[in-house]
Parts: C-alpha cells; sequence; structure tokens
C-alpha cells in the first residue's frame, strides 16, 4: 500500500527473555542481556506487519538515580524474509518514574542508525500500571524525530515469571 495509507489491526507478536548478568557495577549498573524472537504474525500487506522473523540481542544498562530508573540500550537484531537476511543496530535512552501507587510514566528516546536501512529516530511516551509487581501493563504513543520512524500507538504487557536459576 501507499506510504500515505493508514493501516489498523494487531501487529507482530515477540517474545523475550530478560537475564540479569551484574547488579550495582561500576559505569553500567544493573547489567541484562535480551535476546528475542518476533513472529511475522501481523498482515506485511495491510501494513501491521514486517512480514519478517527476527533475532534480536539487547544490551541494558540500568540506573536508579532517585526516583527515577534510566536504561540506556544498544542492540543488534538479524531480520530474514523470504530468504533475504538483513541487519540491523538499535539504541534507546529511557526513563520512568512512579505517579502515584501502581501508575507510572515512561518515556524513550531511540534510534536506528541506518545500518542495513535508513537512520530513524523516535520518541515514545505514555503510562505503564503495575496490575501486580509481576504483571504490568503500558500503552501510549510514538512520535516521529528524524527519518522514517511513522507516528503510532502501542500498548503491551510485561509479566515477570520471576528467576529461572
Amino acid at each position: 500500500r501507499p506510504s500515505s495509507a493508514q493501516a489498523l489491526g494487531l501487529g507482530d507478536a515477540a517474545i523475550a527473555v530478560k537475564w540479569r548478568l551484574l547488579d550495582d557495577a561500576p559505569i553500567v549498573g544493573d547489567f541484562a542481556l535480551q535476546p528475542s524472537l518476533k513472529a511475522p504474525t501481523g498482515s506485511a500487506l495491510r501494513g501491521t506487519g514486517t512480514g519478517t522473523t527476527d533475532a534480536s540481542l539487547l544490551a541494558i544498562s540500568s540506573h536508579v538515580i532517585g526516583p527515577v530508573s534510566l536504561d540506556i540500550n544498544v542492540g543488534y537484531t538479524r531480520r530474514s524474509a523470504r530468504g533475504d537476511l538483513a541487519n540491523a543496530m538499535l539504541w534507546t535512552v529511557s526513563t520512568g518514574t512512579t505517579v502515584a501507587g501502581p501508575l507510572a510514566f515512561a518515556a524513550e528516546l531511540y534510534g536506528y542508525p541506518g545500518f542495513g536501512g535508513p537512520a530513524s529516530v523516535g520518541f515514545l511516551a505514555g503510562p505503564t500500571y503495575a496490575v501486580h509487581p509481576w504483571f504490568v501493563a503500558d500503552a501510549g504513543f510514538i512520535a516521529h524525530v528524524a527519518g522514517a520512524q511513522p507516528p503510532a500507538v502501542y500498548a503491551g504487557l510485561t509479566w515477570n515469571v520471576g528467576r529461572l536459576w
């Protein structure tokens, strides 16, 4: 479809596992690696999915500064579609703070530096709600800053299943 067409529907689905490797380390703070796998469950034709299967690895450096959390992340993705392979890089700087009780607010500036495609920068922000300490819902908007990042809305659920070992 033309780039000006609006798409509405469920997007691709992903699953990730985060392994915390260091706690309170100098410079990197709480450091973790998060591998993930994305399946092409959205519709590439309607613009709600990529039509690709992606394997990613994200390095996460987390810090707490008073009531504010700060994460600095760098990631790599290997994407495949119809026998073609592509690589992509990602960086993010995100922050969040509690508003009241289980309600918090998060914001993130992120970018794709153009490795394997055009450079793009976006900004996202929105509330999060801790249904339980181990189950969090979030929603918000994504705004264009530079490059090809389209505006969007998002919603998601995060479930912390606990320590694996």
